[in-house]
């Protein structure tokens, strides 16, 4: 499993991020808040689309910014 762990702040709350792309999970990549399972992110036709948990905190805004971050560090070639 490749991982990515950084600190998230939601309001004034610092949490802890981690985005991780399972073995043999293709394309996808899920997402942790505070060990928090969150839900997955997935690039479909260039832009990045989301199953969230319908408890998730994660924003439309959030899931482009974690887009950002999984082309930067995982698609590096």
């Amino acid at each position: 499993m490749v991982e990515l762990h950084f600190p998230w702040t939601v309001g004034s709350q610092r949490r802890a991020l981690k985005v991780a792309q399972p073995n043999g999970g293709g394309e996808s990549y899920h997402v942790y808040i505070d060990k928090l399972y969150q839900g997955t992110l997935r690039k479909l036709d260039g832009r990045w689309s989301a199953h969230l948990n319908s408890l998730s905190i994660l924003t439309t805004a959030d899931i482009c910014v974690l887009g950002d971050l999984i082309d930067t560090h995982f698609n590096q070639t």
